[in-house]
């Protein structure tokens, strides 16, 4: 061996060849740096084969037992004509590098990198609460509590108090927590929180708090209050279960937040041609913003949760509601005298298993089905699940005995199966005499994977005011695409026609 700069070089035939991270390679290299270091060097003249290092009782090498066994010659001696030529010999074989600035055995550096990224989120957050402070004000769960606790949840309502409580300790995701009875003798809990644990580890908190209520019960029979239970988690603090059933309902407002925000900011940014249309968006902004998170809006019939309707700026699928609630403004507004008669099936219906019961709700007290004429049609969303979850469409077009089938991706599979439901489902409940014929239209290609129900919507629209309406033009099937931009304002016009159901609410 011999020392040359900051590298430790050994042939690679002797018993100190391969150090590792074991106890006994460990050991022979502190055992190799005090050679090294000292002033009579050890030198590893010959090797017979490599074999196990032999340890005294202090861990270190015992050089007596390696000679007793012939497994390797130690001198302590020797020329410098010698050495000279052992230490040529040995500098052309590496074994480890010893880097001069390396740090003492500890703490790992990953472990050192994450306490000042910590550090750093901490300060980060910091800053971010004395924003909020400067700006909002000061915030708590108990003025967030109180505001949910009103009769209606606007956006408008919680946007302020929902800003001003900022997330907190993002990283105890992984944390336990544990729930226990307060009785004093475990210190008091977070007063005045105002921020919210993430959503996991708040999901943690309350299977504690439950499983302790259900120990609770077992033993005495009673269940404590929320108000008497707190939870503690490790470096982060004690907080009362009923902060942590507050920021249960914070996280799930978060999403009707999220989704009315989102909703916003899509309508800001489809493009309208006339200046009415502008005038009346900004009429349409400032409703959305007050309307009840909470509630629905019911048009004819079809109640549309605020959570679905938020689907519209989200890029989501639209809904049964939805389609059924556009499809139905669509009918109204193309059902004038002397127009046809246009009605529309929920496609739920359609999904029935028993044929009293299908028939039942499908033919209704109209008699829809079984006492058709030429001056009605039908618009049917059909929801077909063969590879996965994709609207299709059916129009009974009574006065041309054409039943149209669309699907918006234009495949065969979806298409049978959508002629299948047809055949299956409706035809039992006409009358035989139309002779009714299964027709395909092939309008807009889908481009995407969450438009089918705004294609579908748009060729009901699309149908009803060119073809119903105009008995005598010819069906053209085969359309323009739409573009991005176009197939925005279908979507910004559905939305309206959802929205135009909110009577109530719009009058408030």
């Amino acid at each position: 061996m011999v020392r040359n700069t900051n590298r430790l070089y050994l042939r690679s035939s002797t018993i100190l060849a391969t150090p590792t991270s074991s106890t006994v390679g460990r050991a022979v290299l502190r055992q190799a740096r005090r050679w090294l270091l000292s002033a009579d060097f050890v030198w590893v003249v010959q090797a017979m084969h490599d074999t196990d290092v032999v340890l005294d009782g202090e861990g270190q090498i015992d050089v007596d037992a390696v000679l007793d066994e012939g497994k390797a010659s130690v001198g302590t001696k020797g020329t410098s004509v010698e050495k000279k030529k052992m230490i040529h010999r040995m500098e052309t074989i590496p074994l480890v590098g010893l880097n001069g600035a390396s740090r003492a055995l500890g703490r790992p550096r990953e472990q050192v990198a994450a306490k000042k990224a910590r550090k750093k989120v901490e300060f980060y957050e910091s800053q971010d609460l004395a924003i909020r402070l400067t700006t909002i004000g000061d915030v708590t769960l108990d003025s967030f509590k109180m505001i949910v606790q009103q009769g209606r949840l606007s956006l408008g309502d919680v946007e302020d108090v929902f800003d001003g409580l900022r997330p907190m300790h993002s990283d105890a995701v992984f944390k336990r927590p544990k729930a226990r009875l307060l009785d004093g003798s475990s210190g008091e809990p977070e007063s005045n929180v105002r921020g919210v644990l993430p959503v996991a580890l708040v999901n943690k908190c309350l299977t504690s708090i439950k499983n302790l209520k259900a120990r609770a019960k077992s033993s005495s029979g009673t269940v404590p209050h929320s108000a008497s239970i707190a939870v503690v988690i490790l470096k982060v603090g004690m907080f009362r279960a009923t902060d942590i059933e507050t920021m249960n309902e914070w996280h799930s407002i978060s999403r009707m937040v999220t989704g009315a925000r989102s909703l916003v900011s899509w309508a800001k940014t489809v493009q309208l041609d006339e200046v009415s249309d502008i005038e009346k968006r900004k009429q349409i902004l400032e409703t959305v913003k007050t309307m009840d998170m909470r509630a629905s809006i019911n048009y004819g019939g079809n109640p549309v949760d605020f959570a679905e309707l938020a689907g519209f700026g989200d890029e989501g699928w639209l809904t049964d509601q939805c389609l059924v609630s556009a499809a139905t403004h669509i009918a109204v507004e193309a059902s004038r005298d002397p127009a046809p008669t246009i009605y529309v099936i929920n496609p739920t219906v359609a999904q029935f298993k028993e044929d009293e019961q299908r028939n039942k709700h499908l033919d209704t007290k109209n008699f829809i089905f079984s006492r058709c004429h030429d001056g009605l049609a039908i618009l049917c969303p059909i929801f077909v699940d063969t590879d996965f979850g994709h609207w299709c469409g059916a129009i009974f077009d009574i006065k041309r005995r054409v039943v149209w089938v669309y699907d918006p991706f234009h495949k065969k599979q979806y298409e049978d199966e959508v002629e299948q439901k047809v055949k299956d489902v409706f035809f039992k409940l006409v009358d035989p005499a139309y002779k009714l014929q299964i027709r395909q239209f092939r309008a807009w290609l889908q481009r995407d994977g969450f438009s089918c129900g705004v294609y579908i919507a748009h060729w009901f629209d699309f149908y009803t005011s060119t073809y119903l309406l105009s008995p005598e033009a010819g069906v053209i099937t085969d359309t323009e695409p739409l573009s991005r931009s176009e197939l925005e304002k279908v979507r910004y016009k559905l939305f309206r026609y959802v929205l135009s159901g909110m009577k109530v609410d719009l009058a408030d």
